[in-house]
């Protein structure tokens, strides 16, 4: 099982349809008028394409979501964003999968609220749910197609400091990309040696003066990352609240999760795939020896019990506990199911070798 967390755009609303594809009831809404009736969305996402119903079932038609996967719906505090997060809930919940809905103040149209509220708040939800997917043993997705541009900054920067798959379509794109993640720690000294402060004024709204005061006695760098509000308050900016969240996470969670060990077998050792032609798909041989090179990959082998049928190259289940990834490699009109056996033990490490087979499908 993997938790896949999304921030919420309004595309579902305002994409233009494609002449001759499936068209939403709602193609001359604008912002301002009355939203539609959320029935025609159930209709309409049941129906439609989902690389062109919206940016969010666009990214989860690519990862895909599997059985039994999670999804958290991180949307704006708009009436437009909570109307699309409803809509996409519900079209999700209907196809079996839990989903949560979680609004973030702040994250509007207004930029004083969206900079001091808002982006402050998207980070301590994503952390939040990465944390607690974490502990229950869930890879953790970060999809940060939908929204503001600015959210999808700041889910990257999130992914960063955790160490958290972040994923990303274009509306024009035909596949996804994941955001590089950096193979490097992260110094936390700094708010470690401050973490009364950072506590102090996570725990309740402190007053702008009283908060000047107490910084007085701190070290001179933390008055950055504190910013004052309209309500008189001052409160984390939307990077101390990074620094604290990473760190929250770091002494909670531990280090990110690093590349299982590597297998003993070579790589000609670890390819139990026939080299009999079989009607195979172009470049077949080139992907699996990409696969077998991967240290922590034990061993690759045909799978009967795939789909041969399959449109597009894909995991197709996963199993964490044996390490074990079920892929569909397709090129033209041939595809090649195939069994990925690693080293890997845990969600998180198998996400790992998840996205660098995603990579090596090309």
């Amino acid at each position: 099982m993997a938790l896949l967390i999304a921030t919420v755009g309004t595309s579902l609303l305002t994409n233009r349809d494609e002449p001759g594809r499936q068209t939403r009831p709602w193609t001359e809404w604008r912002f301002g008028i009355q939203l539609p009736d959320e029935g025609e969305a159930a209709r309409f996402l049941g129906d439609a394409a989902p690389e062109l119903a919206s940016a969010e079932t666009h990214t989860l038609h690519k990862l895909p979501m599997l059985e039994g996967d999670r999804l958290t719906l991180l949307h704006s505090d708009t009436a437009e964003g909570a109307w699309c997060a409803r809509a996409l809930a519900a079209h999700y919940r209907t196809r079996g999968h839990e989903v949560g809905e979680r609004r973030i103040a702040g994250i509007g149209y207004k930029a004083g609220p969206f900079a001091e509220q808002g982006l402050s708040g998207l980070i301590s939800a994503a952390f939040g749910e990465i944390r607690r997917a974490s502990k229950s043993g869930e890879a953790v997705t970060l999809c940060a197609t939908g929204g503001f541009k600015a959210e999808t900054a700041i889910m990257s920067l999130v992914g960063l400091l955790t160490g958290t798959r972040v994923v990303y379509i274009h509306e024009l794109f035909r596949d996804m990309i994941e955001i590089p993640s950096l193979p490097i720690g992260w110094n936390l000294e700094f708010v470690e040696r401050n973490a009364h402060f950072f506590e102090w004024i996570e725990a309740e709204p402190r007053g702008a003066i009283e908060a000047s005061n107490r910084l007085r006695s701190c070290e001179p760098g933390l008055a950055a990352l504190v910013e004052e509000a309209d309500d008189g308050c001052a409160y984390l900016s939307a990077a101390g609240e990074l620094l604290y969240q990473a760190y929250r996470d770091r002494a909670e969670l531990g280090a990110p999760a690093v590349w299982p060990r590597d297998s003993d077998r070579t790589p000609d050792e670890k390819n139990a795939v026939s080299r009999t032609e079989h009607h195979r798909p172009d470049g077949w041989e080139r992907f699996v020896e990409r696969i077998t090179r991967l240290g922590c990959v034990e061993f690759v082998r045909f799978d009967g019990q795939g789909d041969g049928s399959a449109r597009s190259s894909r995991i197709v289940e996963r199993d964490p506990a044996l390490g074990v990834l079920r892929v569909v490699y397709v090129s033209g009109e041939h595809a090649l199911p195939l069994i990925v056996e690693t080293t890997a033990r845990s969600a998180a490490e198998l996400q790992l070798v998840e996205s660098y087979v995603r990579r090596a499908m090309g």
